[in-house]
């Protein structure tokens, strides 16, 4: 159990990518629902990914219940709470009946789930992400609302214009869920874009955008509100040194800011693709993130001047009791995906680079990692529920069976 408030930052995968990155055949390619299966098992095992998200769209099942599937999928594989969102307005019920299977009377209490909705820039609700709130609310379930202007295209160029749309579309998103239900729970969200004028493209990662991005959070801060942000993301098409420095800025402003939950690792090329190897490295750059901000509260610590006098000139400090009473509070030690070895332990380990060695920390927690079990009951009543989605939605019982059997991951 934790607040969401304050100057917490929580990280969660970006969503929701159409296309997945494939490591085998470096490309992309449309997902199914053994690469959600994966990911979220995946992204179970690190620990900067506080939240889970449902990070990817399964293009082998029906498409009325892509939002559910998704879902179900999440909740199969992890016991991390969840940011998701629905596509429709049976989505929204369905995913609320898997979540009731899972927490019963402790849905509305004791949440695991925040749902995101998303306004139509410039300063419209569409019927169905309006109704979304409705039925959010009369659930007891959270929300997040994320307006979407783009400086010069879908909102006004300045960032101060642009900001005063989004946090229009942010309130009037606000009033209806509170006049549904005054108390209900909502996250002020965003996921401001920058528009290049020279390709008629948007970057979620462009300066506008970022700051932008800062600037409603203040806002947020003013009100009283938990926030959101789309940060430590890419729009690179590949794992390169762009997609390196996007995700660093992004995670360091967001922690550094204190926006509460932050969605994006792991993403790129526009909120349009995922890759498991994006994702275990930002993972880390999360961590350091974090890591980083955790150092800035500097305590005192009047035993390490004693300890200054004592060694003086000799440089001698590894030796000293301090030292060991202190470094692994001090020094952060990340895993092995960040290269630390001298060049000649570097040649000797085959001089991998930081894509092979994320493959490696991948199959490592795919031979090493546990998931917190549903219990057995639950876990039966969410299959069948799930199974009879899909036959409701055209799917045959052998492909059904199938396609259960693969939202479990398999080693």
């Amino acid at each position: 159990c934790f607040t969401v408030g304050d100057d917490n930052t929580y990280f969660n995968p970006g969503s929701a990518a159409i296309y997945v990155y494939d490591y085998d055949r470096n490309d992309i390619r449309k997902p199914i629902t053994r690469d959600l299966a994966e990911f979220v098992f995946t992204a179970d095992a690190l620990d900067s990914m506080v939240f889970q998200s449902t990070a990817i769209v399964a293009s082998d099942v029906p498409n009325e219940i892509y939002d559910s599937w998704r879902l179900f999928v999440v909740l199969m594989n992890s016991s991390k709470p969840i940011i998701t969102g629905a596509f429709s307005d049976k989505g929204v019920y369905e995913m609320s009946r898997m979540i009731s299977i899972v927490k019963g009377e402790d849905m509305k209490h004791e949440p695991i789930a925040v749902f995101d909705v998303c306004p139509s820039p410039p300063l419209k609700w569409s019927y169905i992400t309006s109704q979304n709130i409705i039925d959010y609310v009369k659930l007891g379930l959270p929300l997040e609302i994320i307006p979407m202007p783009s400086p010069g295209s879908t909102g006004p160029v300045t960032i101060y214009g642009s900001l005063v749309q989004h946090n229009a579309e942010f309130l009037a998103g606000l009033v209806l869920a509170q006049c549904v239900r005054r108390g209900s729970i909502v996250v002020y969200g965003g996921s401001p874009c920058s528009f290049d004028m020279r390709y008629g493209t948007v970057s979620i990662c462009g300066v506008e955008a970022l700051a932008l991005t800062l600037s409603y959070v203040d806002i947020a801060k003013y009100y009283g509100l938990p926030c959101h942000a789309y940060m430590a993301i890419s729009d690179s098409k590949v794992i390169d040194y762009q997609a390196g420095f996007e995700v660093g800025v992004g995670a360091f402003l967001a922690v550094l800011k204190g926006v509460n939950i932050v969605s994006g690792p792991g993403m790129m090329e526009n909120e349009s693709v995922q890759s498991l190897e994006k994702l275990v490295i930002d993972a880390e750059i999360c961590s350091m993130a974090l890591r980083f901000r955790e150092l800035l509260d500097i305590e005192r610590d009047s035993e390490a001047v004693d300890v200054l006098r004592e060694v003086g000139f000799k440089a001698d400090f590894l030796r000293k009791t301090h030292t060991l009473k202190w470094f692994r509070k001090t020094i952060y030690h990340p895993s092995n995906i960040i290269d630390r070895l001298s060049r000649e332990a570097w040649i000797r380990g085959g001089k991998k680079d930081i894509i092979s060695r994320a493959r490696e920390r991948i199959l490592e927690i795919h031979r090493r990692h546990e998931v917190e079990p549903l219990e057995e009951d639950i876990e039966r009543e969410l299959l069948d529920y799930a199974r009879n989605l899909l036959i409701k939605h055209g799917v045959d019982s052998i492909k059904a069976d199938k396609l259960l059997s693969e939202a479990r991951f398999k080693r």
